[in-house]
């Protein structure tokens, strides 16, 4: 059931064997435009929301495509109210879930690396910020950025890399041990194949290294240090 013409939206009441973890709240209160087919759902109309309600385990999966527009906020909170009315989340099954396309961006949410209260979005931070640290930051607009002085750090010297004042060489995949998440949620780890040229360094040892010239020391000094702490403090990664 498309959301819109050019998006993805669909809700299925069949069971699925993994969902993205997300959290939402049910008395959402909808004030901007949103597709008619989904309005209908949320409204608790049409014999599609009858199947849903039934269903024993039904799911909705949200694309991209139908987020990424003006009324993505609008869409997204729609979709989490049904999610909430058909009972598409509750103990023991998640039902909700939004596909990504951004590498990475699951563990990013898993990581809660979303802006906090009073916080800026990405696209602010590019023209509200006097220090600008970009951590592999290259699939974004950066046209109009007019933010102060730019930190790079990465391995791509992709369009990130174009407008900032320094850089900082980052290690590619292939030359890091590390944690990586893939768009399921599932967790994964991965071992170094080779070393890294030149200057360039791990991400955990570059931000290690400006964390003890700035006075804010990380407590560790090996790579194999960072997962079980991460596993410790977030129970995805366990």
């Amino acid at each position: 059931m498309p959301a819109s013409a050019s998006g993805s939206a669909w809700a299925i009441s069949r069971s699925a064997s993994s969902a993205n973890r997300a959290s939402f709240a049910t008395t959402t209160t909808i004030s901007a435009p949103v597709p008619i087919s989904l309005g209908e759902l949320v409204a608790g109309k049409g014999k599609f929301f009858e199947v849903l309600s039934n269903a024993k385990r039904p799911m909705i999966i949200i694309g991209q495509g139908a987020i990424s527009g003006g009324n993505g906020v609008a869409v997204l909170a729609a979709a989490a109210k049904l999610a909430g009315a058909v009972g598409a989340v509750t103990e023991g099954w998640n039902g909700f879930a939004v596909l990504h396309t951004a590498a990475s961006r699951v563990g990013g949410l898993d990581l809660d690396f979303v802006p906090g209260e009073g916080g800026k979005t990405a696209a602010e931070m590019l023209t509200a910020t006097d220090v600008l640290f970009l951590l592999g930051a290259d699939e974004m607009d950066f046209s109009g950025k007019t933010a102060g002085f730019t930190v790079y750090i990465g391995s791509h010297g992709d369009e990130g890399a174009h407008g900032a004042d320094v850089i900082l060489p980052g290690a590619t995949y292939t030359e890091k041990s590390g944690t990586w998440v893939n768009t399921e949620g599932r967790v994964q780890m991965g071992n170094r194949a080779g070393f890294a040229p030149g200057d360039a360094r791990e991400d955990w040892a570059i931000l290690r290294a400006l964390s003890d010239v700035l006075g804010k020391k990380l407590p560790f000094d090996l790579a194999c240090r960072i997962a079980p702490e991460t596993a410790r403090r977030l129970s995805a990664f366990r």
